[in-house]
C-alpha cells in the first residue's frame, strides 16, 4: 500500500531533504498510481512552486499529461535546463518528445 508513505520522504530529517528528493518522491507516486488497477491514466496537476516538481516528475513517468496552475513560465532555455537536470538526477532516461 503506497499510501503508508503519505507525507514522508526517503530522507529521514527535513534538513536532509533536497529538491531531487521531492521530484523522486512525486515520480514514485505517479508510478504507483499508473501501475495500480484503480486508474487508467494519470494526469499530474501542480500549483505554484510545486509545478516545477510536478513537471520534472511527469517527464520521467507514465503520466499522460501535466497541468501547471500558476506555475513558472517555461521558456525554451528552461526546457534545456530541465532536460539537463533530469539527465543528471533521475535514474530513468528522459524522452523529451513525449
Amino acid at each position: 500500500n503506497f499510501f503508508q508513505y503519505f507525507g514522508r520522504s526517503a530522507a529521514r530529517e527535513e534538513s536532509q531533504l533536497r529538491f531531487e528528493d521531492y521530484v523522486q518522491d512525486t515520480a514514485a507516486w505517479i508510478d504507483a498510481l499508473a501501475k495500480g488497477s484503480r486508474f487508467s491514466i494519470v494526469v499530474v496537476i501542480a500549483h505554484s512552486e510545486s509545478s516545477l516538481i510536478g513537471m520534472l516528475a511527469a517527464l520521467c513517468t507514465p503520466a499522460l499529461a501535466f497541468i501547471s496552475i500558476a506555475g513558472l513560465p517555461v521558456a525554451e532555455d528552461m526546457v534545456q535546463a530541465l532536460t539537463d537536470f533530469l539527465r543528471n538526477t533521475v535514474s530513468r532516461p528522459v524522452d523529451m518528445a513525449r
